[in-house]
C-alpha cells in the first residue's frame, strides 16, 4: 500500500501543478509511473474518484474561488482552467455547485464544504486505513436535545466539562443514553457557525438557563463510524462531503452535522 499511495500522491501533485494546463489522464498516469489501465484502476480504488472527475472538480473549485477573489471576467477564468467555452464551463459549474458562475459570484461567500479540496497524503492514508467507508442509512424521528451551545464549529473538552457540571447543578433528570454534538453551519451572510453539546430529552419545553433545547429534524441520516482520534475527524468529514456524497445520489436536507459520542464525553485527541 505504501508504494501505491506514493504513486497516487505523485499523480495528485502533478494534477495540482497543471490545473491551468492542458493535460490528459495518460499524462497523469505517466507522472505516477503506471500504465494507463493500472493507473485508472488504482486511482479509483484509492481516491474514490476517477482521475478525470478529480481533475475537473479541482479545476472548478479553484475557478469558483477566483470568482470571489478576483475581478476577472468569467470567460477568462473558464479559459484559464481549460474549459473551451463559457457554455461548457457554466454547465459543469452548475452541476457541481447548483448555481451559475454569475450567481455564485453575486452570492459573495463560499457555502460550507462546497469547494473540492486537494487530497493530501494524510487524507489518503486515513481513508485507506478505515475498516468501513459505507454508512448505515437510518430513518430518525424528530428528537429534542438538552445542552449548551457555543459559537464555533468544533467540540472542545472545556465545553464537555461545563455541560457535565451544569447538568449536575440543575439536577437534570434526563436519562443520559449518550452525548450528541451538533454543528450548525453559517447560513445567511453575517451568521456564525455554532456547536451544540447535549443529551436527549423528552421535553421540548424551555429549560433552566444556560441550558437550551436543540431539535434534530426527522429524516434519513447517513451514519458513519469515525475511526481514529478526534483531531482526524476532519479527514472523515472530507471523505463524506467530497467522495461519498457526490456519488451517493443523496442530498443535504439541512446544514447540520450530528456527532454521537456514546455515554462518555471524549477528551480532545482521544479516539472517537
Amino acid at each position: 500500500m505504501g508504494e501505491q499511495l506514493n504513486a497516487i500522491h505523485a499523480a495528485l501533485a502533478y494534477i495540482e501543478s497543471h490545473l491551468k494546463e492542458s493535460i490528459t489522464v495518460a499524462d497523469i498516469a505517466a507522472s505516477a509511473g503506471y500504465s494507463l489501465y493500472h493507473f485508472i484502476r488504482t486511482f479509483n480504488q484509492t481516491v474514490h474518484h476517477t482521475p478525470y472527475d478529480y481533475l475537473i472538480r479541482r479545476r472548478l473549485s479553484e475557478a469558483a474561488l477566483e470568482l470571489f477573489t478576483s475581478e476577472q471576467h468569467i470567460i477568462d477564468i473558464a479559459l484559464d482552467y481549460q474549459f473551451n467555452n463559457p457554455e461548457t464551463f457554466s454547465r459543469a459549474f452548475k452541476r457541481m455547485f447548483k448555481l451559475q458562475p454569475s450567481q455564485w459570484r453575486e452570492r459573495g461567500e463560499v457555502p460550507y464544504r462546497s469547494l473540492f479540496p486537494r487530497f493530501l497524503p494524510s487524507y489518503l492514508e486515513h481513508i485507506n486505513q478505515m475498516s468501513s467507508l459505507k454508512p448505515a442509512l437510518v430513518e430518525r424521528e424528530k428528537t429534542f436535545l438538552l445542552g449548551l451551545v457555543r459559537t464555533g464549529c468544533e467540540y472542545t473538552a472545556e465545553l464537555g466539562l461545563i455541560l457535565t457540571q451544569t447538568l449536575k447543578r440543575v439536577q437534570s433528570g434526563e436519562d443520559k443514553h449518550g452525548f450528541y454534538g451538533v454543528k450548525s453551519h453559517a447560513g445567511k451572510r453575517g451568521t456564525l457557525p455554532c456547536y451544540f453539546l447535549g443529551i436527549e430529552t423528552t421535553s421540548p419545553e424551555p429549560p433552566q438557563p444556560p441550558l437550551v433545547i436543540q431539535a434534530l429534524p426527522a429524516g434519513l441520516y447517513a451514519r458513519f463510524l469515525h475511526e481514529g482520534k478526534s483531531d482526524s475527524l476532519r479527514l472523515t468529514l472530507d471523505y463524506i462531503y467530497h467522495a461519498w456524497l457526490p456519488q451517493s445520489g443523496c442530498g443535504l436536507a439541512d446544514s447540520i452535522e450530528v456527532e454521537f459520542f456514546g455515554s462518555e464525553i471524549p477528551q480532545e485527541g482521544k479516539s472517537g
